[in-house]
């Protein structure tokens, strides 16, 4: 046991019974947490390659165009 460790659990024994099981509770779920982080599957990174998309989207014309007062007040 680290020296952190074991001044943690001293200090932890000082406070009374109630926070000592409240805090024991937090600590089992971080544990837990940080036990299952590992068997998560890793996402594989790679590189973005420019331009795979090319032609498949076009910016229309009036994209830059106000909206009409209908847009924003919910109106069909």
């Amino acid at each position: 046991m680290t020296q952190l460790l074991q001044k943690t659990v001293e200090r932890m024994k000082t406070l009374p019974d109630e926070l000592q099981d409240r805090l024991a509770t937090e600590l089992q779920a971080q544990i837990d947490l940080l036990a299952h982080q590992d068997d998560a599957p890793r996402v594989i990174k790679t590189k973005r390659t420019f331009g795979l998309g090319k032609g498949r989207f076009t910016v229309p014309a009036d994209f830059t165009d106000p909206l009409p007062d209908s847009f924003w007040l919910g109106e069909e």
